[in-house]
């Protein structure tokens, strides 16, 4: 069935459907973000471990070329994990922030749109056979916002790239940080390996 032939009954469906499931994968976001969180807790925990090990048994180890220079990249790395964390919780909470904003704007929207299908929604609404996920997009973006609002138009769109920039730069430090645990495991390993000559 075509978008512009759909029933308000339908239409007035097809709009909570799409709230919700935008709602949800926000949800979803929110609880990667933190199971995310949690997982950096840890790494420093390890990391501190890692380090605490390192300095316990750093005279212990006597065969080992580079010994200071491996020594020195697990302290950096702690230094660094330490950042990330802090930053990576920094960056969260401007995350989540911008996302219930965005939600709570979303919200108003959808209010609007079920209040006054006839002159807000319908001019929108394609001639194209409904596809729920281009739907969910369209309404995502704030395609169904009126032209003459354009300020709210654009806010949306602002907000909307805030929340994927802050996903990126959470998606970096947490990678960053990854990347430097398993650098920071790998030197461990190694120094334990030649506690007392290997």
């Amino acid at each position: 069935m075509k978008e512009k032939d759909l029933s308000d009954s339908d239409l007035k469906l097809l709009l909570e459907s799409a709230f919700q499931k935008l709602e949800k994968t926000e949800e979803i976001d929110s609880k990667i973000s933190t199971e995310k969180s949690n997982t950096l807790n840890w790494i420093l925990t390890l990391t501190t471990l890692f380090l605490g090990i390192g300095i316990q048994n750093f005279e212990s180890i006597t065969d080992l070329c580079f010994k200071e220079e491996l020594f020195i990249t697990e302290k950096i790395i702690f230094a660094l994990s330490v950042t990330m964390l802090i930053l990576y919780k920094i960056v969260n909470t401007s995350y989540e922030k911008q996302k219930k904003s965005f939600l709570a704007n979303l919200h108003t929207h959808k209010l609007e749109l079920l209040f006054d299908l006839k002159t807000k929604l319908k001019p929108n609404l394609t001639d194209e056979h409904t596809f729920i996920p281009s739907f969910i997009n369209r309404f995502r973006n704030g395609e169904f916002i009126p032209d003459y609002d354009k300020e709210r138009k654009e806010a949306f769109k602002i907000i909307d790239q805030k929340v994927g920039v802050y996903g990126k730069l959470l998606k970096l430090i947490y990678s960053v940080t990854m990347v430097a645990f398993i650098i920071n495991l790998t030197i461990t390993i190694m120094l334990i390996m030649n506690i007392n000559g290997g």
